[in-house]
């Protein structure tokens, strides 16, 4: 039988992009799809929200994570989440975001204007977590591909770089995707 899987959807909350927000949503229905649970920092702003609406959408019954940087007040709780998992660790939460996932998807083009994604980004690495970088096509002259894989190859080691990919776009995303998913799930078995 195979495991289900904790997928996490990283990336801005009230600072993200209409575009990164679309591609969020678009993420979150293909991990419910893949019948995997997805997991995000939980707000009810950006990324974050957009990804368990996704889920939700897809099928009412998918399950969605969310671990708070906040106490668990409810008016900065995304409504789509299932589990909440209130800290009060502020940012510190990005930790326990990367720990409690299996692979994690990064909806960001400029990670530099989001402090948390970077962290969550730094955590990653750090913790050899599989990754894809889903690179968005408002991106003038692969500005931010390029950083993404200036990071990748001074950062990370050689024998993570298989583990670590850039999609191009959604239908890349969901075929790296499931790789990735069919090499975690014979590892499990």
């Amino acid at each position: 039988m195979r495991k289900t899987l904790t997928i996490g959807v990283m990336g801005p909350g009230a600072n993200a992009t209409e575009q990164e927000i679309l591609l969020a949503e678009k993420v979150g229905k293909i991990i419910a799809r893949k019948g995997h649970y997805v997991l995000t920092g939980g707000s009810n702003t950006g990324v974050m929200n957009a990804a368990l609406k996704g889920a939700k959408s897809y099928d009412s019954k998918t399950g969605t994570i969310a671990i708070l940087s906040h106490n668990g007040e409810i008016e900065k709780t995304s409504p789509y989440a299932d589990v909440c998992i209130p800290t009060g660790m502020g940012e510190g939460r990005n930790y326990m975001n990367i720990r409690s996932c299996d692979i994690i998807i990064f909806c960001c083009n400029n990670l530099y204007k989001s402090a948390g994604t970077f962290s969550e980004f730094a955590f990653t690495i750090k913790h050899r977590k599989p990754v894809i970088f889903l690179h968005q096509k408002d991106d003038p002259n692969n500005k931010f591909r390029k950083i993404w894989e200036q990071l990748l190859t001074s950062i990370c080691e050689e024998d993570q770089h298989e583990d670590q990919i850039i999609a191009d776009n959604i239908q890349d995303l969901d075929k790296y995707l499931d790789i990735i998913i069919e090499k975690i799930s014979n590892i499990h078995t």
